[in-house]
C-alpha cells in the first residue's frame, strides 16, 4: 500500500547490491590467529575465510556495514524523506530518480539534503510519486570500533573451534558472541 499524503514518510521496495566489495576486514589474520592461539601457517587460508564469514555474520546481525564497500540502494516507492539503511556512510556519490525510463541525477543541497549524524536520511525538495530512487554510496567504518572488532573475534573463535561440525553456528555460545555487538545493533521493523 502506498500512502501519498505529504505528511507521511513512506519508503517501500528497498533493494540493494554491492558494487565493490570489501578489500580489508576489521580483523587481520595475525589478530585472529593471536586471539584463537594458532601459531602455525597450515590454517591461514581457513582462518582468512572465517574472518570474512564472521564479518558478514556481524554485518547481518547489526544491520550495518562494517567493512568499506560501494553499494547501490534502490527504492520502488518513496516519499519526501528516506532513512538510509546499513550505515555508517562515508559518502553519497549519486542520487538518481527514474520515471518512465528517464533518469535524473539530483543535486545535493538543492534537490535533496542529507540530515542526521547517527542515522542518516535524505530529505527531498519535492515529492517523487511513482519514481524509483537509486542511491550510490560508500559505506562502512574508516576505523572499526573496538567493541565490534571484539565481537567479530569472538565469532571467529566460535567458527574456528566448531569448523568440523555439521551444525549451524548458533545456540547459547554464539549468542554470547553477538551480545558484545548489542550496542551497535540497528533494530529494524
Amino acid at each position: 500500500m502506498i500512502d501519498n499524503r505529504p505528511d507521511r514518510e513512506v519508503t517501500m521496495g528497498l533493494d540493494w547490491s554491492i558494487i565493490t566489495d570489501a578489500v580489508t576486514y576489521p580483523v587481520t589474520l595475525v589478530e585472529a590467529k593471536n586471539f584463537i592461539r594458532v601459531d602455525y601457517a597450515l590454517d591461514d587460508d581457513l582462518i582468512t575465510d572465517i574472518i570474512k564469514a564472521a564479518t558478514e555474520q556481524a554485518e547481518k546481525y547489526l544491520n550495518r556495514s562494517i567493512t568499506t564497500k560501494t553499494v547501490k540502494f534502490s527504492y520502488t516507492s518513496f516519499s519526501n524523506r528516506v532513512m538510509l539503511p546499513y550505515p555508517p556512510y562515508q559518502s553519497i556519490t549519486a542520487v538518481t530518480v527514474k520515471y518512465r525510463g528517464e533518469s535524473t541525477v539530483l543535486v545535493a543541497d538543492s534537490d535533496y539534503y542529507l540530515s542526521g549524524v547517527k542515522d542518516l536520511s535524505i530529505e527531498f525538495e519535492r515529492y517523487y510519486r511513482e519514481y524509483e530512487l537509486i542511491i550510490d554510496a560508500t559505506v562502512g567504518y574508516l576505523s572499526v570500533p573496538l567493541t565490534i572488532k571484539q565481537g567479530v573475534l569472538k565469532l571467529i573463535a566460535r567458527m574456528y573451534e566448531y569448523r568440523n561440525d555439521f551444525m549451524e553456528v548458533s545456540g547459547p555460545d554464539v549468542r554470547e558472541s553477538f551480545r558484545v555487538l548489542e550496542g551497535y545493533k540497528i533494530i529494524t521493523i
